[in-house]
């Protein structure tokens, strides 16, 4: 005889279990949802506040340029009320899901910092927090969203985007001699000068030295086509200027033999040449070393536009600035070679390496105004 128990019924504890995680998804969604929306929030404030640093730093240095003799603590004390109200204007231009941020919430603080106190910065914060919409649940109400940025103006150390051809400083000096000369206010265009790239070891230069080298500056390689990309784009390896040498000056590493004919060092020039743009070229007083060991000892930068290039088989050009005065390019619009590696360029600017100096503060009188930037530090 068989007998059959019934056992009891499990719906009441999968009831439980479902109500359990029922509740615990619910957090999990509450969160999520929560989450999202303060970041989605906070994400906006951060542009907002990298704005209003970059924007008041950039107002100080419209400032600044107008009138050098301003020093920081001049930009510091002037500034303060004026920041805040910048703060303001850009966090409210950037203002999440279109909400309007008092003046309590922000705070605009302007500071001279680093070297000699000299470079100026901008912090600008937010506080604030949002309201959570499910959060509630798990007994959180509110979910801080509070950021921070700071921006700096000051006088740059290095520089970049220059086009690596190196220019013996006294080719430079008879440059901005001339330019001064014949263009004191600045106010007519500039001369056309010739510039001669030759052999840094024979003699014929007064930075010489360097065998194997004709003043070419290494922009990340020794080869042609790293050197072509240098000229048509710039080079991104920075030039730091090193601040315990009189003058002010920085190292250059050099690259060895004469690529001025080849392929793709032409090809470069005459795209540089026909954008009319203007190159910073670096300016060396001294040649130390040889071959791919060579240094260049830069102490300068001569801004110019490049007109024309000739070399001992090609030539580029002629460029938008390019005129027929000057004889060894003349025959550049004919296609025709000259004997020697040369180019005809329009002065711009020089800078020498001391106005890049960290130790050159705002409103020191050697720093010029070309040589500020901003910068967004935090």
């Amino acid at each position: 005889m068989r007998v059959r128990l019934r056992s009891g019924s499990d719906d009441g504890a999968v009831a439980i279990m479902v109500a359990i995680l029922a509740i615990t998804l619910i957090t999990i969604a509450a969160f999520t949802t929560d989450f999202g929306m303060a970041y989605a929030q906070r994400q906006a404030l951060a542009t907002g506040t990298d704005s209003a640093a970059l924007a008041i730093v950039r107002n100080e240095y419209n400032k600044v340029i107008q009138d050098p003799k301003l020093t920081c603590n001049d930009l510091r004390t002037a500034g303060g009320a004026a920041a805040s109200t910048t703060a303001l204007t850009q966090l409210n231009s950037n203002a999440p899901f279109g909400a309007t941020l008092t003046a309590s919430q922000v705070t605009a603080k302007l500071e001279c910092v680093g070297a000699s106190l000299g470079t100026l910065q901008a912090t600008v914060s937010v506080a604030k927090s949002v309201k959570t919409v499910l959060g509630g649940v798990a007994g959180v109400s509110t979910l801080d969203i509070s950021r921070t940025s700071a921006a700096a103006l000051g006088v740059a150390n290095g520089v970049i985007g220059y086009v690596p051809i190196g220019v013996c400083t006294n080719q430079a000096q008879e440059i901005v001699d001339n330019a001064a000369k014949d263009n004191p206010d600045g106010n007519a265009a500039y001369r056309h000068e010739l510039i001669t790239i030759d052999k840094t070891w024979n003699g014929a230069s007064p930075c010489g030295g360097g065998s194997g080298n004709w003043g070419w500056i290494n922009c990340g390689g020794n080869g042609a086509p790293t050197l072509a990309d240098g000229i048509q784009n710039g080079c991104s390896n920075p030039l730091t200027i090193n601040n315990t040498t009189t003058p002010a000056s920085v190292t250059a590493p050099g690259t060895p033999g004469n690529k001025g004919n080849s392929g793709p060092v032409v090809s470069a020039m005459d795209t540089l040449i026909n954008s009319n743009t203007v190159s910073v070229l670096p300016v060396y007083s001294a040649v130390s070393g040889g071959g791919a060991n060579v240094d260049y000892t830069v102490v300068g930068f001569l801004s110019v536009r490049i007109c024309a290039y000739a070399s001992n088989s090609k030539v580029a050009g002629p460029g938008a600035c390019y005129v027929t005065s000057d004889p060894l390019v003349s025959n550049v619009a004919n296609n025709v070679a000259v004997t020697s590696d040369s180019m005809q360029v329009q002065f711009v600017a020089y800078t020498p390496a001391s106005q890049f100096s960290t130790l050159c503060a705002l409103g020191n009188k050697s720093c010029a105004f070309n040589a500020y930037l901003t910068k967004l530090i935090r």
